[in-house]
């Protein structure tokens, strides 16, 4: 009893050492800065929900430490970082000054556990002249007969202003990479710094529900940039792609069907309803998720037919108030011996209520000898 309340003891302070270590945080200023010669950048910082001061411990890392300096710590937990630019960094791009602050939290009889919280200031050089980033190309996935959408968002990176900028994107098919379409949006300005983007429009998408892949350049002054996605085309259809080509001579023989989704959202409550030589069964009904495949299940009464027999089945899909069906054929073969299947299920049940009642009342005849006793 006593081993077991220390375990339980242990296991307590596990978890509230663990809770405090996560509290750590490091709240700051400004993080991004754009380069200017000789420039002081300061940010200021404050540890928060830290145990002990004496624990706490500042590192600063990356590319920017030869020009910062930070202040003393303060009680509070508040310090600040000063960073003096040079008059000139040669590789444009974002320079990085990581600011990481680590506590170690000792526990009595335990190893301390050390905690960190890390933050990135950034400053940004520009690059010489006119320099376009594409900082997003994203694709809606298009329902069939409606026009498709590709927003874009691009930034001037640049010391010079871009004069003219558009963008025009390529569509592929995703299994042949045959072009079938292009276009084009209207034609912007940016300014050094600026960020914009397109909005591109396929009026008339095509009539196929498959994958595609788009394929986005940016032109800006003599110049371009590319991105690329996928999207997808759909429409509201639930189609069969595999079924159970046999089917056990039983009264209650699982029939297996694999359906997949051509929609771009989930559709739910979907069911099957086999016909097989004119007798109806149906699947419980399911969900499917967008471009999901699952596997159904409907149980149907072959019992009558031969060991042998080659017999027409017919599976109706439902969803959403439309229906999709398959033909097909099955062999009915000789039923196997399941753990699984309902009837065994059945008889295991019976069985187990029959043993159940008979222990019952065996219970109750022994506590009756012993009253009289």
């Amino acid at each position: 009893m006593k081993f077991r309340l220390l375990v339980i003891l242990l296991l307590v302070a596990c978890i509230i050492s663990v809770s405090q270590a996560e509290a750590i945080g490091l709240a700051h200023g400004p993080l991004k800065h754009t380069f200017e010669a000789e420039k002081e950048i300061n940010v200021d910082f404050k540890v928060i929900y830290f145990q002990d001061l004496d624990a706490l411990d500042i590192v600063l890392a990356g590319g920017l430490t030869d020009y910062a300096t930070m202040s003393e710590l303060q009680e509070d937990g508040s310090f600040s970082i000063k960073i003096d630019l040079p008059a000139d960094i040669p590789d444009p791009g974002t320079h990085v000054l990581t600011v990481s602050a680590y506590e170690v939290q000792p526990s009595a009889g335990m190893v301390g556990v050390d905690t960190r919280i890390i933050n990135r200031i950034q400053v940004f050089v520009p690059f010489d002249g006119k320099y376009l980033e594409i900082t997003s190309f994203e694709a809606d996935n298009v329902v069939i007969g409606n026009p498709g959408k590709f927003r874009i968002g691009v930034e001037n990176l640049g010391t010079d202003a871009i004069t003219a900028a558009y963008a025009k994107v390529e569509i592929y098919d995703n299994l042949t990479q045959k072009k079938i379409a292009t276009v084009q949006s209207d034609q912007i300005g940016l300014d050094s710094f600026e960020s914009n983007g397109f909005e591109v429009r396929w009026p008339h998408p095509t009539q196929k529900n498959s994958i595609y892949d788009a394929k986005a350049t940016v032109y800006f002054d003599g110049q371009s940039t590319q991105a690329d996605t996928t999207f997808r085309v759909g429409e509201l259809l639930v189609e069969v792609t595999d079924f159970s080509k046999q089917v056990q001579q039983a009264k209650t023989a699982p029939f297996e069907i694999q359906v997949e989704s051509k929609w771009n959202e989930e559709i739910t409550d979907v069911y099957a309803r086999v016909m097989i030589n004119e007798s109806e069964f149906k699947s419980y009904p399911m969900d499917i998720e967008a471009w999901g495949s699952e596997n159904m299940t409907a149980y149907v009464d072959a019992s009558l037919f031969e060991v042998g027999a080659i017999v027409p089945v017919s599976i109706e899909l439902h969803f959403n108030g439309e229906t999709h069906a398959t033909q097909g054929e099955v062999e009915i073969v000789e039923a196997k011996f399941s753990l699984s299947s309902p009837n065994v299920i059945y008889v295991l049940i019976a069985i187990a209520l029959i043993i159940g009642i008979y222990v019952l009342k065996k219970i109750n005849i022994n506590i009756s000898v012993r009253k009289k006793v």
